[in-house]
């Protein structure tokens, strides 16, 4: 339209000039609950220390991390901050505050990791907190169920809801993505919180 301001030509010169349907991973920090907490683009990756400073930056302070996360990539994450020495450091440390482990739809495809099998299994019998509950409750079929004390797919599930919104901002100019991005999320935290 005429009222909008002219569109700048792409400088094919610039290697790393932002364009948002050239972002490769939107990670968004998201609550066993669904509630989006935090979100980071990372331009090029989903690697590990991308995923370490999202996390760190999004838990500023030890007491502030969650007890439990699931990550698509746990067990990597998990030998980059062994291997930075960031992981066992006295009351620092990411392993005395948080029990890092993947997602159960993508677990799977990690059971050859023995390291992961051992620390990421997120249906992990040991850890009472992952296991059933205390008390089981019955069907209508008066048969018991059990219900696990984590949603370990509440990324998965804000990943469908916004896939009808991406081929929108893959369209954008980067303040317009951060700006709908954040708009969305925030609808999506309040409907959550309902």
């Amino acid at each position: 339209m005429e009222w909008e301001p002219p569109v700048d030509a792409w400088d094919t010169a610039l290697q790393h000039y932002w364009r948002a349907r050239h972002i490769k991973v939107v990670e968004i920090a998201v609550a066993p609950c669904g509630v989006p907490l935090s979100w980071a683009k990372f331009p090029f990756a989903e690697s590990e220390t991308n995923i370490i400073q999202f996390m760190d930056t999004t838990w500023l302070q030890p007491h502030t991390r969650p007890t439990y996360l699931a990550i698509d990539k746990g067990c990597k994450v998990i030998a980059t901050l062994h291997a930075t020495g960031r992981l066992f450091p006295d009351n620092v440390g990411w392993a005395r505050t948080t029990n890092i482990k993947v997602a159960t739809f993508h677990y799977s495809s990690h059971v050859a990791d023995q390291t992961c099998v051992e620390l990421c299994n997120p249906t992990d019998r040991r850890d009472p907190n992952l296991g059933p509950r205390a008390r089981a409750r019955r069907d209508q079929d008066g048969q018991e169920t059990y219900k696990r004390w984590f949603n370990f797919e509440a990324a998965e599930q804000l990943n469908a809801w916004l896939e009808p919104f991406s081929a929108t901002m893959t369209k954008m100019k980067p303040q317009n993505h951060a700006v709908f991005l954040c708009i969305i999320l925030r609808e999506r935290a309040i409907w959550m919180s309902r």
